[in-house]
């Protein structure tokens, strides 16, 4: 799997140690199992550990 993209714009710390934190999460991510409730995506690790989990934003919401 070819590496996520990304931007070179430069954010505050916090939000490039999340990005870094979820580049690092996705590279990983081969085949793992993975659920969509409503609007929310919750993926798991082989142990069934979540790894990852994301919803939705709703229309006029701003991360």
């Amino acid at each position: 799997m070819p590496p996520a993209a990304s931007t070179l714009r430069a954010c505050d710390e916090a939000l490039m140690a999340a990005e870094n934190r979820l580049h690092r999460v996705l590279a990983n991510l081969n085949n793992a199992p993975f659920t969509i409730t409503q609007n929310r995506l919750t993926v798991r690790n082989r142990q069934g550990r979540t790894v990852l989990e994301a919803r939705r934003l709703q229309a006029g919401e701003t991360p």
